[in-house]
């Protein structure tokens, strides 16, 4: 009313008070019994004479007695006065800059009603600039994890803001709401405008709001706690409560590696992020666009159900697996899809750094023969091992192969060594093995870099079994967890222990492993085998050798199965390059042949029997890569889920495919509450609003120009000032 409007105002109810005074001085207000005597007459004509001025007095005071405590309670409901009602009362408003963040991840497409949240979304945005008056501006932002800026700078044109609100469209990525507001901070402390207000419009997902993270950040908690006193800021929730939604979140392949000719498993993850509701789930299993099983299962509330089917491949060419469920109000999440590359063989590139003229010498004699026991070409093993010098290698060496094993190697060229870590980056696999061409400074110096590099520990020196023969050093596991030891999980005894260790090479582990842990230690308690992830790939680091120059293990019969489990546990079921989430880039090594080609990528997305529309050209660089002297194939535009082909067009050459699925974090709508955001954030001061149909005629009066309880706490203190003076003054 009038353009006053109060925070709270439930609290209203404690003006009541001010009749406190009054009920006071009715109470104290009797009738005395009447005693004449002999003086009252005089006393009476003083009265008479006095008593207008002193029911004046007393009037006064509880007037001012009561406003105190009126004013005090309207001070309590924060009262605020519109910004219409300056116009009414004869005062210019002041331009307004308003900020407008609006939400625009996947999970903002879901339908309600045949209508998507996202569309409400846009029809919010719309009213907040159709409240706006000429000589307001607006800086719009769209909230993902990297906000991206639609409207930088501030703009003045109303309908063109209007026109770009209308034109937006939801992206296949996920939100980070702190990411935003941290965006916005530094545009609203950028901006000279008076007036300020910033909106935020979301659907309050509660993965999007990452407040544990938020909370913990005091430099962003302060930022806050500075614009809530120069801007008005607006929460509006266009989410639904108690949403159903059933996605597949995961697609992998049951096996190490897809082998030609053999049966391959695929596992598909589907869960039900309903928070009370049981749903159906019907999965669709397709191989190149060809329906290839079908399965079903009930899953309940907040839970999940693991789909497995089974596929032949017969030939090496890539191939496309694709699971997708029944359609729901987020059709998005309900397909997702796996690239896969079948092999003929399991190649394994050996870097001998002791490699003899004769087949039957080098580091690497015993370890060919376990990869390849029958060494024919009948030979019943998958693996295919080529045993190199290191002189012999170049950059583009290890590209083809799904392991490299290093063994013995002195030294390796700095080119080598930076596209041995681009290799690994990118998924492949490195076995290192040592021994006594080992060289400790360019162990530590070019592979270890101080923890940056592809070493798991810095080496510390050489360890020594007693030249007497009275004490070896062996491999003592302490837990069979890791899959390289788990064929001995439950044995009394593991036959580890009966391989003697000669010499090793002592490893520091960092304090804090990281990426980082000891697969299994020596009865000595040193580290015997460590892992590292780097990357996309992973490196497994023996300290001792794979010959018999250092242990007796290659001896051993259980040299040939630890071997395999280690190989198959190195070797990738999938190609992650080739397997991508949303905003993940995508890189291909390129051999010398292919720099100056020229190269087409196109987006299908798929979805039932046929290959649906949306299909797009999109942009390609060729660039070099960080790191090494190779060039790759670059494609940064993954911002949207789907199947993505690749052809070289200036000659014939094979079709590659990769896909980009959504994180699947994204799915998950269930909401976080106001509550929760207040008290990770206590000092983010904002107004929350469910509004989405009628926005533009009350967004006046959300809109609120001036805070009118500090000055009703002023009025209190001179009023209080103003009575004790009076009463006094009367008293006299």
């Amino acid at each position: 009313m009038f353009g006053l409007h109060f925070a709270n105002p439930i609290l209203l109810t404690g003006t009541a008070l001010g009749l406190a005074p009054i009920i006071i001085h009715l109470l104290f207000k009797r009738r005395f019994r009447v005693v004449r005597w002999a003086a009252m007459k005089f006393l009476l004509a003083s009265q008479r004479k006095n008593y207008r001025r002193i029911r004046l007095e007393q009037l006064i005071l509880l007037i001012i007695r009561t406003l105190i405590l009126v004013i005090l309670a309207l001070a309590i409901t924060q009262p605020r006065l519109a910004s219409s009602a300056l116009g009414a009362l004869g005062m210019n408003r002041p331009s307004r800059h308003v900020f407008i963040f609006m939400d625009n991840s996947f999970s903002m497409s879901y339908q309600v009603g045949g209508r998507s949240v996202f569309d409400q979304a846009k029809s919010v945005a719309r009213q907040v600039v159709d409240s706006l008056k000429q000589g307001d501006k607006v800086t719009f932002f769209l909230v993902s994890e990297m906000p991206k800026g639609i409207i930088k700078e501030p703009s003045f044109d109303l309908r063109s803001v209007t026109e770009e609100i209308e034109a937006v469209t939801f992206s296949h990525t996920s939100a980070d709401v702190p990411a935003s507001l941290r965006q916005a901070v530094q545009l609203i402390m950028e901006s000279a405008s008076a007036s300020k207000e910033l909106y935020l419009i979301n659907d309050f997902q509660r993965n999007s709001w990452h407040l544990k993270e938020a909370a913990a950040d005091t430099a962003f908690q302060k930022d806050l706690a500075e614009i809530s006193k120069i801007c008005e800021i607006f929460l509006i929730d266009v989410g639904r409560p108690n949403s159903t939604n059933l996605a597949v979140t995961q697609v992998k392949a049951g096996g190490k590696i897809v082998l030609v000719g053999d049966v391959s498993s695929f596992e598909a993850t589907v869960e039900n992020f309903s928070t009370t509701e049981a749903l159906k789930a019907v999965v669709n299993f397709y191989v190149d666009n060809r329906k290839q099983g079908i399965s079903s299962s009930t899953i309940q509330a907040r839970n999940r159900a693991l789909f497995q089917f089974n596929h032949v491949f017969r030939d090496s060419e890539p191939h496309v697996i694709r699971i997708e469920t029944e359609t729901d109000s987020l059709s998005l999440d309900d397909v997702r899809y796996l690239v896969v590359e079948p092999r003929e063989t399991i190649r394994v590139l050996c870097i001998d750094g002791d490699l003899r003229a004769a087949s039957d010498k080098g580091t690497t004699r015993y370890l060919k023969v376990a990869l390849s026991p029958t060494g024919s070409e009948a030979n019943l093993s998958p693996m295919s091992p080529d045993v190199v010098s290191p002189f012999a290698l170049k950059p583009s060496s290890f590209n083809d192969y799904e392991v490299v094993v290093a063994a013995n190697v002195a030294l390796l060229t700095d080119e080598i060594v930076e596209a041995l870590q681009n290799y690994v980056y990118n998924g492949g696999s490195l076995l290192l093995f040592n021994g006594g061409k080992s060289d400790i400074a360019f162990l530590n110096e070019k592979l270890y870099l101080d923890g940056k590099g592809l070493l798991p520990g810095r080496i510390v020196g050489k360890v020594t079994s007693d030249p007497n023969g009275d004490f070896f050093y062996f491999l003592q596991p302490t837990d069979f967890k890791h899959p390289i030891l788990s064929m001995f999980k439950g044995l009394r005894t593991t036959p580890l222990t009966s391989a003697l260790v000669y010499q090793y090479l002592k490893v520091e582990v960092p304090d804090e492993l990281g990426s980082t842990k000891v697969v299994t230690p020596y009865n000595s308690g040193d580290p015997a085998i460590l892992e590292k992830k780097f990357g996309l790939g992973k490196v497994l680091f023996v300290t001792t050798s794979v010959d018999t120059e250092w242990t007796n293990l290659p001896q051993k019969p259980i040299f040939l199965p630890l071997v395999h489990e280690t190989i198959n546990y190195l070797i990738r079921g999938v190609n992650p390059k080739n397997n991508l989430l949303v905003g993940e880039s995508y890189r291909r090594f390129l051999k010398p042949e292919e720099y100056s080609g020229k190269f087409s990528v196109t987006r299908t997305r798929q979805r039932g029997p046929l290959v649906e529309g949306e299909r797009e050209d999109l942009p390609v660089n060729i660039a070099g890569i960080a790191l090494g002297r190779q060039y790759a194939l670059l494609f940064e535009e993954t911002h949207r889920t789907g199947i993505y082909t690749v052809v070289r067009t200036d000659v014939e050459s094979p079709v590659n495919y990769f896909c980009i699925n959504f994180k699947s974090g994204e799915s998950d709508l269930q909401k976080i509450s106001v509550e929760s955001i207040q008290k990770a954030l206590p000092d983010f001061k904002f107004l929350y609003s469910t509004e989405t149909s009628d926005l533009r005629n009350t967004v006046d009066e959300i809109r609120e120009a001036t805070e009118l309880w500090k000055s009703c706490l002023w009025m209190v203190l001179i009023l209080v000032c103003l009575e004790s003076f009076l009463a006094h003054r009367f008293g006299k």
